[in-house]
């Protein structure tokens, strides 16, 4: 949680220099938790409203990035950073031997 909030942060802290350079804080963290959450909402097992829930946030996440929002931006490393550790754990559930 604390590398995701960090790595969102900073990532879209280094956006902003491009896209709006003024202000700074953590809610380009928060965007970036916010949205590895909506990405761990999608799972299979989830009832179909926290899906849907969670399709919306990131919709909006999309939004923010075409209008060159930086919170877009940390949410996309938000995304990009939950995917990423699925995909790690999935493979380790996939090579762990059933007990």
């Amino acid at each position: 949680m604390i590398g995701i909030f960090f790595v969102g942060g900073i990532v879209g802290e280094a956006v902003a220099f491009a896209w709006q350079p003024i202000g700074a804080g953590n809610s380009v963290g928060n965007f970036s938790l916010a949205a590895s959450v909506a990405v761990a909402c999608l799972a299979p097992h989830a009832p179909r409203i926290t899906r849907m829930t969670a399709l919306l946030a990131l919709s909006a996440d999309v939004v923010l990035v075409l209008l060159k929002d930086i919170h877009g931006a940390a949410a996309v490393a938000g995304i990009m950073l939950a995917l990423v550790l699925r995909a790690g754990w999935q493979s380790k559930a996939v090579g762990t031997p059933a007990s």
